[in-house]
């Protein structure tokens, strides 16, 4: 039996004693030739985390309330003439004509005159009548204008200018309670409440200027909100005084 060693110039000895083929060698030569270019560590060809992140993002805007003030944004038709691009519903408070001044003036004129009519009329504690009345116009003008933004929501539209939104409310609440303060010929003011609220029915189609379901929603957030305040005076006045 005779001990012969491998040929060192043709094959390798592997770690079990066994001839490596040249095939083999050459893959060992591979692998280290891609270990010593990395140096010596493994290398993973998966993007980074950070590959798809925008630099440029804004995070100050919450998409949620966005839709909610702004109006989800459509897409036009290729054949509707337009050029195809996302456009936000119209608003509905346009800075328009008659703007908010305009509208704080006349809105203010008719709470005036709705508080005259009550300090004139009321047979005992005047003043305090007419003070409330002034405190009523102030909540339903502010109520109204929680209306207009929840009007926008189920519409939906984009509310738009808020001052425009309030100065408007101001006008239709001022002309309802103007209207309401007035004595005409019935005692239980029933004359006065339908008349009152075609005022401000008026008041909200010539302000507006939008197509009626809207308007129907607007009002009736506003009375619903009017209907929970008024049962809250309701039950505190009944705690008062039981």
């Amino acid at each position: 039996m005779t001990n012969e060693r491998p040929d060192a110039g043709s094959h390798e000895a592997r770690d079990d004693g066994y001839e490596l083929s040249p095939e083999d060698l050459a893959a060992r030569g591979e692998a280290a030739g891609g270990a010593s270019e990395s140096g010596g560590k493994a290398k993973i060809d998966a993007e980074s985390l950070l590959s798809g992140f925008d630099e440029d993002a804004d995070f100050e805007k919450d998409p949620v309330v966005e839709a909610v003030v702004k109006g989800p944004r459509i897409e036009h038709d290729e054949h509707d003439g337009t050029r195809g691009e996302k456009d936000e519903y119209p608003p509905l408070c346009d800075e328009g004509w008659p703007g908010v001044k305009t509208l704080s003036v006349v809105g203010a004129l008719l709470a005036i005159v709705a508080i005259v009519l009550v300090f004139r009329d009321a047979e005992s504690k005047q003043f305090t009548r007419a003070v409330l009345m002034a405190y009523g116009i102030a909540v339903h003008t502010g109520l109204g204008t929680v209306a207009v933004v929840i009007a926008a929501h189920f519409a939906p539209r984009h509310v738009g200018n808020m001052g425009v939104a309030a100065a408007r409310m101001f006008v239709a609440v001022s002309a309802l309670a103007a209207v309401y303060s007035t004595n005409m010929l019935l005692e239980a003011k029933i004359e006065e409440s339908v008349l009152g609220l075609l005022a401000y029915a008026g008041v909200l189609l010539a302000t507006f200027r939008t197509e009626p379901r809207v308007l129907g929603i607007l009002a009736g957030a506003h009375g619903g909100l009017w209907l929970i305040v008024w049962l809250g005076q309701v039950l505190s006045a009944s705690v008062g005084s039981g």
